[in-house]
């Protein structure tokens, strides 16, 4: 257990001071893991949840593909086809909600990959800065609560746990509603259009 943490200590301080960047720092802590034998490597690899490496691998494609073949334009220029009367603002909140809703579906980090280019392009469309659009991306898809699919520590919790979804919803939801409501009343104060 001390070489475990010794390694842990070690990662944080060294991620924390800049001195390697956390993915380097990270596969050098497991090498020193597997070194000591600390853990083995079938145990390693047991511990990795495949599902949601190919789900984030997967948004990665999606959105590179959706900026390759315009598709996020399109996509934004429907959006503000049917919100054009909303202005900057009701975009805003049309973009943050659009990502909630796919990052509670999907994970975070795909959500973040698939709503990206289309939050710069919906930015674009109506006039706006997109650092309001970028942020709220950010935001979304990260304070989303309702769902054990949305970040792998739900999904940790949910099973040691033994919650159920319906826990999730119940619980999340209103986490989901008063972050909402405080990011989008935020954003456009700290960035604006």
């Amino acid at each position: 257990a001390w070489v475990a943490l010794a390694v842990l200590a070690g990662i944080v301080v060294t991620v924390s001071t800049g001195l390697l960047p956390i993915t380097l720092a990270g596969f050098i802590g497991v090498g020193i893991l597997l070194a000591t034998r600390c853990i083995t490597a079938t145990k390693a690899r047991q511990s990795v949840d495949w599902s949601i490496l190919i789900v984030i691998a997967a948004g990665l494609g999606i959105a590179h593909a959706m900026v390759k073949t315009g598709a996020a334009t399109a996509v934004a220029e429907l959006l503000v086809s049917f919100f054009h009367d909303l202005g900057p603002l009701g975009a805003l909140v049309v973009i943050y909600l659009l990502c909630m809703a796919m990052a509670e579906t999907l994970h975070h980090s795909a959500a973040v990959a698939i709503m990206f280019p289309i939050a710069v392009a919906t930015a674009s469309q109506v006039g706006a800065d997109p650092r309001p659009f970028v942020i709220a991306v950010a935001m979304a898809s990260n304070c989303c609560f309702a769902s054990p699919v949305a970040y792998q520590t739900h999904l940790i919790v949910y099973g040691a746990g033994g919650y159920r979804f319906s826990d999730f919803v119940r619980v999340g939801l209103p986490l989901n509603a008063l972050t909402a409501a405080v990011a989008l009343l935020v954003i456009p104060r700290i960035w604006t259009f």
